[in-house]
């Protein structure tokens, strides 16, 4: 017997579910096939590997084509009236549903989270993407000026005391240069670095240490330098100690 036109495997990607059973109902009005076992067979040979196993896995553990069904698409075929948990459509491929291929995220992660999403449950609204240098009124809401400017901008504390401390030193270059003038050893070490004459042997230990460095010591305004250093009198050093360990407590000194 002559057969008309050619029913095609269904693609679940590009195909809609209910046109193609129309399309097999022409199919079957075309070629006068009216029973039942023959659409049945028709069908499950045209139907394509992908359907057929979803078929396969609900009919375990019998085959398709077995039973008492009438037209096994309309009877059977959870995806006539199907409705896709992902976009919602009726008749359409739940496992090849586009939507199921973007990642899920979880929008409950807190309280607040899932606050808002019950309320927006109530809605029917549709997400769509926007490009941030596009967001200019969204932006805007964190730029606008305050509801009141105030008159001056106040100073902070710390920089004002910060400041005031740069005026004054813990100690002056006249305290320095009358110690070291009353020293024992450093007025020694100063009279010959001024004379730029050392003695060749001197057994003193408070001043052997300045001998070995004879040649990395100056004089600046009645000073003693080592190097670009100031050596503090012992009258001093302790006032300049806790001054240089007065943001460090716990150090040792």
């Amino acid at each position: 017997m002559a057969t008309y036109g050619k029913i095609g495997e269904f693609e679940p990607e590009t195909d809609d579910w209910q046109q193609y059973m129309e399309r097999l109902d022409f199919y079957f009005a075309a070629n006068k096939i009216d029973n039942a076992g023959q659409k049945r067979a028709i069908f499950l040979s045209a139907c394509g590997g992908k359907v057929y196993a979803v078929l396969r896995d609900l009919y375990q553990p019998n085959k398709p084509d077995a039973g008492e069904t009438t037209w096994l698409p309309t009877a059977d075929c959870r995806f006539v009236d199907a409705v896709c948990h992902n976009c919602h459509k009726r008749g359409h491929l739940a496992r090849k549903c586009r939507s199921a291929r973007q990642p899920r995220r979880d929008t409950a992660r807190g309280g607040q989270d899932a606050e808002v999403g019950a309320i927006l449950a109530a809605y029917e609204y549709t997400l769509e993407y926007k490009e941030g240098s596009k967001h200019g009124n969204a932006d805007a809401l964190s730029r606008l000026p305050l509801p009141t400017m105030p008159v001056d901008t106040p100073h902070e504390g710390e920089v004002v005391m910060l400041m005031e401390h740069m005026n004054g030193t813990p100690l002056q270059v006249k305290q320095i240069r009358e110690w070291t003038r009353r020293d024992r050893v450093l007025s020694r070490v100063h009279q010959w670095l001024l004379q730029g004459s050392w003695p060749r042997e001197c057994t003193d230990p408070e001043v052997q240490p300045y001998m070995r460095r004879q040649n990395e010591l100056s004089v600046e305004e009645g000073c003693t330098l080592w190097g670009s250093r100031v050596i503090i009198p012992p009258p001093g050093r302790q006032t300049m100690i806790a001054e240089l360990h007065e943001a460090h407590p716990g150090s040792q000194e």
